[in-house]
């Protein structure tokens, strides 16, 4: 499978970044720690295994540092999570609401197939009260809640501006 080249956006309305905050570098440094200890660990005494370990380790970070999106884009038909592997994009007409998470609504947020710390926190997780969320998130506060047709997708800007310019069309509660 190829990753095809991204394309230019066409009428930007609006874009925030969404790097890293102090928690989840935290997280993530800590993570890198005991991911890497075992394979310098078993260098010493066997240079193979040791050696697996450590592209294992290498990947694995890569791949997870890859996915997770490091902006966040509005177009004029497209909100555009852009992470440095690719971008996911959810279609604007698509959009029912949009919602700041309580901290009682993260706190009930189960991870099924996810990670909750490591470069950021994202994947699938489960919510009594809003069923399965799709999470792209590189920080570990003001989560946005954004309901579509299809899904349930979770972000994490810099900055909560961008809710307003999503509410615009519509303003549906989830």
């Amino acid at each position: 499978m190829a990753i095809a080249k991204k394309r230019p956006l066409k009428d930007i309305v609006y874009q925030v970044e969404a790097p890293m905050d102090r928690p989840i570098i935290i997280i993530t440094a800590l993570a890198l720690l005991i991911l890497f200890l075992p394979a310098i660990l078993t260098f010493n005494e066997n240079k193979t295994a040791g050696t697996i370990w450590f592209i294992f380790a290498t990947l694995l970070s890569l791949v997870m540092y890859l996915i997770v999106p490091r902006k966040i884009i509005v177009t004029s038909e497209e909100l555009v999570l852009r992470s440095p592997l690719f971008d996911r994009k959810i279609k604007r007409k698509e959009i029912l609401a949009v919602q700041l998470l309580s901290k009682k609504d993260e706190a009930g947020m189960w991870r099924i197939c996810a990670s909750g710390g490591f470069f950021g926190c994202y994947g699938i997780f489960f919510s009594k009260k809003h069923s399965w969320l799709y999470v792209y998130a590189s920080r570990s506060k003001s989560f946005v809640l954004i309901a579509t047709t299809r899904k349930k997708y979770v972000i994490s800007p810099l900055n909560t501006e961008i809710m307003s310019i999503l509410n615009s069309q519509t303003q549906e509660k989830i």
